[in-house]
């Protein structure tokens, strides 16, 4: 079964964080939550596809918000343009 899998493949890598803090920096509610937990994970990049609420802050506890496109630019993933 491909999700039971994906799940297997998942444990393998993952950690799982317990009491985050609260915190009540975005301007959207719903955001706030991948703040600490980008920080417990010592993440070097939160990556969005919000469009103002998280990319405004630009930076969290040393992660930077960055969009999927400056991901695969930073990361040297992004698609070449055929000629």
């Amino acid at each position: 079964m491909l999700a039971g899998r994906l799940i297997n493949e998942l444990r393998a890598v993952v950690s799982v964080i317990d009491d985050l803090p609260i915190v009540s920096i975005c301007r959207d509610p719903w955001d706030n939550y991948l703040l600490p937990t980008a920080e417990a994970g010592a993440a070097a990049m939160l990556v969005t596809g919000d469009k103002a609420d998280l990319l405004i802050l630009e930076r969290h506890a040393g992660a930077r918000i960055v969009t999927v496109r400056q991901f695969l630019e930073l990361t040297g993933k992004a698609p070449q343009a055929s000629h």
